[in-house]
Parts: C-alpha cells; sequence; structure tokens
C-alpha cells in the first residue's frame, strides 16, 4: 500500500514528536509541563508584576524585598519559565550564607550535602511552583539545575543560564563581585535580598552607610540594561509584618 505524502509526513512528524518527548524526559524537562505559578500569583500586586516585567526587559536585575514579599518564588518562577522555553539551558541558584553558618566544615557529608541544608527557600519556592522536592532533585541530577553556596562558587563559568543570587544582602562587596563577573551576556541574572535583614557584620560605605548590596544597586544606575526593583508588601500576615517592623521600635528607645 502506497501512502499519500500529507501521511507519509504525519508518520515522521509523529515519530519526531515522540523521540522528542523521549529526549526531553531523559533530560528532565517533563518536570516543566503545566502553568508553574504559584497558585496567589493571579491576586499579584503591582510592584510584583512590575518585577516580573522587568527582569524580561534587563539583563540583570537587583530586588530589594521584605521578607514574605514572594520575592525567591517570583524569581523562580521565571527562571523555570526560561528554563521550559529553552532560553536557557540551567537553572543557578546561589545563595549567601550568613556568619552563623558560613563554616560548613562542621557540617556532615560532601560538599553537596552541606550545601543542601541552605536550598530551603529554593525548594520552598519550586514546592509553590508546583514541582515537589523529588522532582527538583531529578532535575539538579539532569543538569536543569545547579544549587551552590557563594562559598563553594569561586571559579565557576555561567553560560546560558538564568542566575539567581539569593541573600545578597549578606555578601561583601568581594563575594558579590565574585558571583556578578561569573555569568556571561547569554542569559539573566536575578540578584534578591534585603538590605535590612543582614545577618553578617558588614563594612559600610560613604554618607549614607550603604551595605554592599546597596552600594551594587548605585553601581547598577549607571548602566541601561540593569534595573533595581524593590516589593513593600509582605503578603504572609500580620505576624510577619510586625516582626520585619522592629526597626520602629529601635527607633524609639533612641529618643
Amino acid at each position: 500500500m502506497i501512502l499519500k505524502e500529507s501521511a507519509k509526513g504525519d508518520m515522521f512528524m509523529g515519530r519526531k514528536r515522540a523521540k522528542q518527548a523521549e529526549v526531553e524526559e531523559q533530560k528532565g524537562f517533563e518536570y516543566l509541563s503545566g502553568t508553574l505559578t504559584p497558585d496567589w500569583w493571579h491576586k499579584a500586586d503591582k510592584l510584583q508584576l512590575q518585577y516580573d516585567e522587568a527582569i524580561d526587559h534587563f539583563d540583570v536585575v537587583m530586588l530589594d524585598a521584605r521578607a514574605g514579599t514572594g520575592k525567591t518564588t517570583i524569581t523562580v518562577m521565571k527562571a523555570l519559565d526560561y528554563l521550559r522555553r529553552g532560553a536557557v539551558d540551567v537553572i543557578r541558584y546561589v545563595r549567601f550564607v550568613d556568619s552563623r553558618t558560613q563554616k560548613l566544615g562542621a557540617i556532615p557529608g560532601d560538599p553537596a550535602e552541606k550545601q543542601k541544608v541552605f536550598m530551603f527557600p529554593f525548594y520552598e519556592a519550586m514546592a509553590e511552583c508546583g514541582i515537589p522536592p523529588e522532582h527538583v532533585d531529578a532535575m539538579v541530577t539532569a543538569g536543569l539545575i545547579e544549587l551552590s553556596t557563594d562559598i563553594y562558587f569561586r571559579g565557576r563559568n555561567v553560560k546560558r543560564s538564568f542566575y539567581i543570587i539569593d541573600e545578597a544582602q549578606n555578601g561583601d562587596i568581594e563575594d558579590l563581585r565574585l558571583v556578578l563577573t561569573r555569568p556571561h551576556d547569554d542569559g539573566k541574572v536575578a540578584v534578591i535580598g534585603h538590605s535590612k535583614q543582614v545577618d553578617r557584620k558588614l563594612p559600610k560605605y560613604g554618607k549614607d552607610k550603604l551595605i554592599p548590596f546597596q552600594v551594587y544597586q548605585k553601581h547598577m544606575d549607571k548602566e541601561r540594561w540593569t534595573m533595581v526593583c524593590t516589593l513593600l508588601t509582605d503578603h504572609r500576615g500580620k505576624i510577619s509584618r510586625w516582626a520585619d517592623e522592629i526597626e520602629l521600635t529601635l527607633k524609639e528607645l533612641e529618643l
């Protein structure tokens, strides 16, 4: 029986799609199906939407945002979207650790096991986007995700990546320079933190006593391809907002 050309083409395309699906499954792409957005995203506030848009329009975005504003989850959501569309090859998540946990030597295990202790913000953000921990681990194994603390990031070469630098308020100038000189220009960089929640003793610069995270924000103002954003609303609720406003009471004690 001789098949018509269209039927042959359909069979060929069917086999091609099946092969592509098999390749994607082997690479871990089966975990990137669905919307990959958190349940609350349909109620996103204006500043959250502006941050989302800024990532699309600028190469490097720094986000200075309070606890509970969704900064890590929104960033991870965008990273997953870029990965799914093939705009990047890998999500690289680097977290700064505070002075209390900076010495990882006391934690048992190899470097990957030591660092996993500090990756819970990433795992939580992924879970909000519908990807459970075991699927995150599978994507790490497949090379779609790379997780690290800044301690183990010296000498890395970051290409075609959605590069997330979290808890950046805990880095000094040299720490931030180290991680920010790693990426090539073929991906996205999101630097996120909260300048009022510093967990290390850091030098301060200028008459405004800026921490290094804020110095890099001023440094970014000089370029057209960079943007500084902020989020203000703590969506966790009154307890989190009350705890984060301790500075108001501290100022009262200084009067």
